[in-house]
């Protein structure tokens, strides 16, 4: 992705559900770049999503929007200028850049128009973030976080059930399915 960004022109168009890696994109002082996201109280609770990176990202001039209500964004595509972009299974993470085994098909030509037309639409309908929202959502997600972090311990412990008798509650496997998930 930095060799692409390096060797391309023209605006950089970004659509990730999640993000916590600014390295990609902060000190770029010369081009338009456009982060889009589905930033939500609970992704920014779970992790999935960093206050501070988008904080950051902000600060350092990138433009930032994001789908909320019932448009949840799960794409991840990375538009280069017009001339190429990539279509991943990688959000904008630092897991996705450096630990997760992900893959992404390098798109050219006509194709990457269709995407520049794509996510000009969904910009245009997104809301734009700011620093002083992002403080509220940090307060906001702060007890969030406590709360999904009790839930977390609470299901990964096993229950335990009266000598010779037999549990109908759910396993613990299947809460912490549920909240991985969530």
């Amino acid at each position: 992705m930095a060799d692409l960004l390096k060797r391309s022109r023209g605006p950089v168009r970004i659509a990730s559900a999640y993000v916590t890696d600014r390295s990609l994109l902060t000190g770029i002082k010369s081009r338009k770049i456009s982060l889009l996201t589905s930033a939500s109280l609970m992704d920014i609770a779970s992790g999935a999503t960093s206050i501070e990176t988008l904080r950051t990202l902000i600060e350092s001039g990138v433009q930032c929007r994001c789908l909320s209500g019932d448009d949840r964004l799960h794409a991840k595509v990375y538009i280069f200028g017009s001339e190429s972009a990539v279509v991943s299974s990688a959000n904008l993470t630092n897991s996705a850049f450096n630990s997760n085994i992900e893959v992404g098909v390098r798109i050219e030509g006509d194709s990457v128009t269709r995407l520049v037309d794509w996510f000009d639409r969904l910009w245009s309908v997104a809301r734009p973030l700011n620093t002083s929202e992002l403080a509220e959502w940090k307060k906001a997600a702060k007890s969030l976080r406590r709360e999904y972090a009790i839930l977390r311990k609470r299901a990964a412990t096993r229950p335990s059930t009266p000598s010779g008798g037999t549990s109908e509650t759910k396993s613990p496997d299947d809460v912490t399915n549920l909240l991985n998930n969530a």
